[in-house]
């Protein structure tokens, strides 16, 4: 872009002296071709300072609020799914000591990146995250850490039925609904994250698309007016 702007200026400084040595010789102020073709060029180039910065702009938000949350809540999930994992092995083998670290480091994980991501959103610097499935896998997640710790309790006194109806029974209170409840969440906003980052690329792909079509023409004008001009001039030396 930088070889674009700098032939942009060369040309309007051409035509800006082309207009200076023509009123000198003529005696005429003003040469209306060699105006048409001015404001064309600085039109043209003003529209591509424009339409770049704006590109830059929507590029920048579709990886601050694209790329970046999706990326963060791609990895949450995972860990969710290994916390899973370790939960449902625990209850396999009776006994939730083992991989009762995976969980914790897992839930963890994913509880930092759920708060981050809310802090970004209410402090301002992310005002386009999905903030009402965010704090929804918020809230499930905290409740099943909680129904994981109930788990632990009956796993430890033997109660192995009691156990296997938190882990994976059917109940609104379950480890098994809420981490539905959490994943279906997580999926929510990396839907939605994936949608902002594809409409801010599309954006900025169409500006710089409309920008080259509008300054070809632009172009195209100046060239015609530059002739045009000039023979007004000679005819009258007829």
């Amino acid at each position: 872009p930088y070889l674009v702007y700098a032939t942009l200026f060369a040309l309007i400084a051409g035509l800006i002296a082309a207009s200076r040595f023509l009123e000198r010789r003529t005696r005429r102020r003003l040469n209306a071709g060699l105006l048409v073709s001015l404001i064309a060029m600085s039109a043209g180039t003003l529209w591509l300072l424009v339409a770049g910065l704006t590109s830059v702009v929507a590029t920048t938000t579709a990886r601050v609020d694209g790329a970046d949350p999706l990326h963060a809540l791609t990895s949450a999930r995972i860990s969710l799914q290994q916390a899973r994992s370790a939960q449902t092995l625990s209850l396999v083998r009776r006994d939730q000591t083992a991989l009762n670290d995976d969980f914790t480091t897992a839930t963890r994980g994913v509880a930092e990146v759920l708060n981050k991501l809310a802090d970004d959103y209410h402090s301002g610097r992310k005002k386009s995250l999905p903030i009402a499935d965010i704090d929804a896998a918020r809230t499930a997640l905290v409740e099943w850490q909680t129904t994981d710790r109930e788990i632990g309790k009956r796993l430890a006194v033997g109660d192995y039925l009691g156990a296997r109806d938190l882990t994976v029974g059917p109940g609104k209170s379950s480890a098994a609904t809420y981490y539905a409840e959490v994943d279906n969440a997580i999926v929510a906003a990396i839907t939605e994250a994936r949608s902002s980052f594809r409409n801010s690329i599309y954006t900025a792909g169409q500006f710089l698309a409309f920008s080259s079509t509008g300054i070809l023409l632009l172009s195209l004008v100046a060239t015609l007016a530059v002739p045009i001009g000039f023979y007004d001039r000679i005819r009258e030396y007829r």
